[in-house]
């Protein structure tokens, strides 16, 4: 009896010293605002951080419209940024003086953490600041040309205990009005430079050759330890994953990660269902890092034609990368636009915008493709196609609008020096 008593009292006191660890999970209530005019992304980030309900915003903020933000952000521009981001863009220093004008908490201050290497020592920072500070941080992400808030992270133990994993992030992109609000990243597609990586390193005016960094306008504590374990890495494949292949990963990635208890998923499983998986190339960093959008469709008149979300899935490892469900059923283009379409569409188009007949252009059949500072985010990617105009070979590009646009020069992902016609 004593000897049953003794290991009742060790297995309590194991349990005691080492408990369980569970899943630790974090959403700050924040409104969304998309950006009013092109490249506002920094203005429209700053005024959801500054409405977050923690946040003691400064008598003079009241509620600024994205004009006024963007007046007080654009005198506070680091002159360094401008050759390399030009135009309206919100560079870090000025984000960082924008929260820091109208955030009035005693003591509080925010601060720019970059690294050129351990890129974990930021993602660690901005998990830090969520859960020790209940507001979200300031990200540039897609190489730097857009601010979007961070306000949730999903993690596999509680971060102040010791060593963890980021499931997810959670993220509002101004430049998306549709699947922009509560975009779930997974921390693979945050940091795999092998899949269709969001927090990628940026140009910087730094004089040095290594240049590139990532960036977060977080909080002022001083990074610690690192104790974020490195994302999951897949193995990726010669060729492609099949459609079928890449529509299973999306059912099975939503249930890994919890995400079919959210509300813009629950319809998911009832009245909505899986649509025909879209291959969107992309290029990065010299790996094919192509993805699947596989859209969550629901019935318009016998036809799957309203999109309610979609689940972006890496095209090589299978890799369940983000999703985001909208709150109403929308329209979504590359439901109904075929690449068959969109080539008599970008040969018209450039007809009218060159002023030149038919026989002066020909157009190849497009590919969907993704563009950093071009797309407005991964789910609207861009029929790219290679045109000859008066015997010039280039590149044009078709957006869901049904712009067309010449190539656009990116910082971080092309030669500066490189010339397009």
């Amino acid at each position: 009896m004593n000897k049953k008593f003794y290991m009742l009292v060790l297995f309590l006191s194991l349990i005691m010293v080492s408990p369980p660890a569970f899943a630790w999970q974090k959403v700050i209530s924040i409104p969304y605002y998309s950006q009013t005019s092109p490249d506002w992304t920094g203005p429209a980030s700053a005024g959801m951080i500054l409405e977050s309900p923690v946040i003691t915003a400064h008598p003079a903020y009241a509620y600024k419209t994205q004009p006024e933000l963007w007046t007080y952000i654009s005198t506070h521009l680091n002159p360094a940024w401008t050759p390399l981001y030009p135009g309206v863009h919100t560079d870090p220093y000025a984000m960082r003086e924008c929260l820091k004008e109208y955030d009035t908490r005693p003591g509080f201050t925010y601060v720019i953490h970059d690294t050129p290497t351990y890129s974990a020592i930021v993602s660690q920072k901005i998990v830090y600041t969520i859960e020790h500070y209940d507001v979200p941080p300031a990200v540039p992400i897609d190489g730097g040309l857009n601010w979007v808030a961070v306000l949730g992270v999903d993690t596999t133990s509680d971060p102040s205990l010791g060593p963890y994993s980021i499931n997810w992030f959670l993220i509002n992109d101004p430049r998306d009005p549709v699947l922009g609000n509560n975009r779930y990243i997974t921390y693979t597609a945050w940091e795999n430079s092998g899949a269709s990586s969001v927090f990628r390193h940026i140009a910087t005016p730094d004089p040095f050759p290594d240049n590139l960094l990532k960036i977060a306008v977080c909080d002022p504590e001083t990074p610690g330890p690192l104790k974020v374990e490195a994302p999951e890495m897949l193995p990726r494949r010669e060729t492609l994953l099949s459609p079928d292949e890449a529509r299973e990963a999306a059912i099975k990635g939503l249930k890994k990660y919890n995400l079919t208890d959210k509300p813009e998923f629950q319809k998911a499983q009832k009245r909505i269902r899986f649509g025909n998986p879209i291959l969107v190339k992309r290029i990065a960093g010299g790996l094919r890092t192509d993805y699947y959008i596989v859209p969550l469709v629901k019935r318009c008149f016998f036809f799957w034609k309203r999109l309610t979300g979609a689940v972006l899935i890496d095209a090589y490892s299978g890799a369940f990368l983000e999703t985001s469900g909208a709150k109403e059923p929308v329209s979504y283009p590359y439901l109904t636009l075929s690449l068959k379409r969109a080539k008599k569409v970008l040969s018209k188009k450039i007809r009218k915008a060159e002023g030149i007949k038919k026989r002066d252009v020909r157009v190849e059949m497009p590919t969907l493709t993704w563009k950093p500072g071009l797309s407005v985010n991964p789910y609207f990617p861009l029929w790219e196609t290679r045109a000859v105009i008066k015997g010039v070979d280039t590149i044009r590009y078709l957006d869901f609008e049904k712009n067309v646009h010449p190539p656009l020069y990116y910082p971080s992902e092309t030669n500066k020096n490189q010339k397009y016609k």
